[in-house]
């Protein structure tokens, strides 16, 4: 007998969870093709069966898998300069996100990365759409402080690709440029935040990798899929896209 049906029988879980988990996987996957923010509705269902701390540590490997993915795709198109003038601030919001975490709760968190993450949509969709321009400020404070709420953001709620989505589209890069970019930021992040979590937060355990194992086949469909769409999908289609999903993940935080 092959020894897979007795390997995913140790987990115990319903048809309807492999579902559940299924799905999420791949928006896992597909939001590392430029559809950033699919993956935010996730957390919710992964927290419904098993927790937070543990949801957590199953969605974090899960994350860099797609990142890992996305970052040999893209990686030509990558502004580095833009990244390298905004990841120091990010560590410092990872730094901060670990200390203050242990004194606000999880749902004002939620509420403050959705809060975060609108109020860049509103200016986007403002900077496109108002009938004027406004530019992105490049002086040093305003990439502090992108960067530390990307930073934090990432550390809290794994949603810093969502914030930093927001930015990237107003500074306005290019379709390929931005997918690139803002996957390097989050790789890069998701790499400092993994030790960071084992050691702090215990969240990463066998039992974690073992799902992580079994789930990570749905990531790589999901990024295929993405993929294959993303390049059919014109540059201000791919704009409101964009903008429509990261508004719509953020309401979610919200609520």
């Amino acid at each position: 007998f092959s020894p897979m049906p007795s390997f995913i029988a140790q987990f115990n879980m319903a048809l309807y969870d492999w579902l559940i988990l299924g799905a999420g996987g791949m928006m896992i996957g597909l939001s590392k093709t430029g559809f950033s923010g699919a993956h935010i509705v996730v957390l919710p269902f992964l927290t419904t069966i098993f927790g937070g701390k543990t949801a957590a540590g199953i969605m974090l490997p899960l994350l860099m898998t797609g990142d890992a993915m996305g970052v040999i795709y893209y990686n030509r198109h990558t502004d580095w300069r833009r990244l390298a003038r905004i990841l120091p601030w990010a560590v410092a919001g990872i730094v901060l996100g670990i200390v203050i975490g242990r004194y606000v709760s999880d749902i004002w968190f939620k509420r403050l990365i959705g809060i975060f993450v609108l109020t860049g949509v509103a200016f986007t969709a403002f900077r496109d759409y108002g009938g004027r321009s406004l530019p992105v400020p490049e002086k040093w404070w305003f990439r502090g402080f992108i960067g530390l709420a990307g930073g934090f953001i990432s550390m809290i709620g794994n949603a810093g690709g969502t914030f930093m989505a927001v930015y990237f589209l107003a500074a306005g890069l290019s379709k390929n440029a931005f997918i690139g970019t803002n996957l390097w930021f989050i790789f890069i992040l998701n790499l400092l935040k993994l030790p960071l979590q084992l050691i702090f937060w215990d969240s990463i355990t066998a039992y974690t990798i073992r799902l992580d194992l079994v789930l990570i086949p749905s990531v790589l469909l999901g990024f295929y899929l993405g993929v294959s769409v993303m390049k059919r999908i014109p540059a201000r289609a791919f704009r409101i896209v964009i903008m429509v999903l990261t508004a719509a993940a953020s309401l979610r935080l919200l609520v």
